[in-house]
């Protein structure tokens, strides 16, 4: 069974960071604070997938290294493997999509299924919470059977999956980000439930703990100023913080209202 885990707390708390960076002085205090407690606390899981949104285009940038956990009979428990070749960014049709998490296999595939024939981003993503989540909490059930511990380990967080779909509806960019997480203990099997979020300007997936330490207005400077050159430098700094999780060649796709243009890409990429 391959497996990639994504999350930690400090990566839920951006997200109201950034989803909420216009609210007044007082309450940013609190949310700083609250971010801080965080990030303390936080544990590293595979991929650092970056999307930027501004109103004429949405730039994606990803890692390519992936941690598969490989089940010996033998011993009867999961060891880790890693590879720099995975493809984290990808497309079918109009539909543009980005995976991180638990069974990335799976996650492809059931993205591939919930985009055929569709150009409806919204009808995309509901179709994909309803054919995922039997699935991903069956596929993490039968990890949970076979490796207990290790199950425990990697889901020290509740996040599974992080998952955005990405393109162009009715002639405006549109990011939708959804969040898998699981909501039962170890000692339970497993259930899962989503959360949905639309248009972001920043959305990250993954491991991103050294872009949180960041600023919001120097993100933001560096990304109107070379989106591209922004989001290499934000993975690579991930990359150097946490090796095991993040690493190998970087993917860049551009989509505007003509259409993708791939920036950089591995060869087995499509």
């Amino acid at each position: 069974m391959d497996t990639e885990t994504p999350g930690s707390l400090g990566r839920a708390v951006f997200r109201i960071f950034y989803s909420y960076r216009y609210l007044d002085m007082g309450k940013l205090f609190i949310l700083f604070t609250y971010l801080s407690i965080a990030l303390s606390s936080s544990c590293a899981f595979s991929t650092c997938i970056v999307i930027y949104r501004t109103d004429k285009e949405i730039i994606v940038g990803a890692d390519s290294r992936r941690l598969a956990f490989v089940f010996n009979e033998k011993t009867n428990q999961f060891r880790d493997v890693t590879f720099d070749n995975f493809c984290k960014i990808r497309h079918q049709g109009s539909i543009n999509y980005a995976v991180a998490g638990f069974n990335d296999d799976l996650l492809h595939e059931v993205a591939m299924q919930a985009s055929k024939g569709k150009n409806d981003l919204a009808k995309v993503a509901a179709d994909y919470i309803k054919l995922l989540t039997p699935r991903l909490e069956a596929s993490a059930e039968a990890f949970r059977r076979q490796d207990i511990n290790k199950y425990k380990e990697r889901f020290q967080e509740p996040a599974i999956a992080d998952v955005a779909f990405f393109g162009f509806d009715k002639g405006k960019p549109v990011v939708i980000y959804l969040m898998f997480l699981i909501t039962t203990p170890p000692n339970q099997p497993v259930r899962i439930r989503s959360e949905y979020k639309v248009d972001q300007h920043v959305t990250l997936l993954g491991v991103f703990g050294e872009i949180v330490k960041m600023p919001f207005n120097n993100v933001m400077a560096e990304l109107k100023k070379n989106p591209v050159t922004a989001i290499r430098r934000f993975i690579g700094l991930e990359n150097k913080a946490n090796p095991m999780w993040v690493g190998g060649p970087i993917d860049v796709m551009r989509v505007n209202v003509q259409g993708r243009t791939w920036v950089a890409k591995k060869k087995i990429c499509g």
